[in-house]
């Protein structure tokens, strides 16, 4: 039986394993690539009347270390450009050193009526993601068998975006409401000694009395003192950073030149 169960989760983790683009629903994706173009150029585009429409390619590079995020927002900003994306790295994937992580080929002009918009969503994503996998490698340095999670404090129109990233992270993406939450304000902290001990004593005594209530910990939590609550009682570690106040990844598109070297280019003008 044992061996059995064995063969299926190999079978089902070779079809979805880091599918995440499946919970992303093809319409929504393609709305709100129109709703982040037209914001970005909500008339006319001087700049790109300038280059014209020859077929060009750029290569997109990731020039500082971090976890890539966001392929499927990427890729529906230029599809609605009429412009093709090729990969040349998984979502999930750290990248260490600089390099090539895919190609964008299509008429100039649309390659550039993308670029700023399509870097500044995977710079973010790819950061939140960055420092999820950080939050998830420390709690298990401690073996605490919960869950991290983001918070709702995300940024407004752009939460589709940053809860996807932190599943690529590797962490929970939190609920999406208000209700069935206790939170534990100045007199607890005051009457506990500090927010930790408060978090820990609070979580074990409902667990007495409610074994299957599930207890989270949020508020001020960061690298340094989440191993400060991964205690047995506690179910759900939130920390705000992931979604507000996170570092971003760097990335550029640069389009190609015989002769020239995109990881270093010389402009003359």
């Amino acid at each position: 039986m044992t061996t059995q169960k064995n063969k299926c989760d190999s079978i089902l983790s070779g079809i979805y394993s880091n599918r995440y683009s499946h919970i992303l629903t093809p319409t929504n994706l393609k709305h709100l690539a129109r709703e982040w173009l037209k914001e970005d150029t909500p008339s006319f585009d001087y700049a790109g009347f300038v280059v014209g429409e020859k077929e060009e390619t750029a290569v997109l590079l990731v020039k500082s270390p971090g976890v890539v995020a966001g392929r499927p927002f990427f890729d529906a900003i230029f599809e609605e450009l009429d412009c093709k994306v090729e990969w040349d790295c998984e979502e999930g994937e750290h990248i260490e050193n600089v390099r090539t992580v895919a190609k964008v080929t299509g008429k100039v002009r649309h390659l550039l009526l993308g670029e700023r918009v399509a870097l500044n969503c995977l710079a973010r994503a790819s950061g939140i993601a960055t420092y999820a996998r950080k939050l998830k490698r420390i709690v298990e340095g401690v073996e605490w068998k919960g869950e991290v999670a983001g918070t709702r404090k995300t940024t407004p129109g752009f939460r589709m975006v940053e809860k996807y990233a932190l599943l690529v992270g590797g962490v929970a993406t939190h609920r999406h409401d208000l209700s069935s939450m206790v939170m534990l304000k100045d007199n607890h902290i005051w009457t506990a000694g500090n927010v930790a001990q408060a978090a820990v004593k609070s979580a074990a005594i409902l667990k007495e009395q409610f074994p299957r209530l599930i207890i989270e910990a949020s508020g001020g939590i960061t690298e340094s003192t989440i191993t400060k609550y991964c205690d047995k009682n506690v179910d759900v570690i939130s920390v705000s950073k992931l979604v507000q106040g996170y570092d971003i990844v760097d990335f550029s598109m640069k389009i190609t030149k015989a002769g020239r070297d995109p990881h270093n280019p010389t402009v003359h003008i």
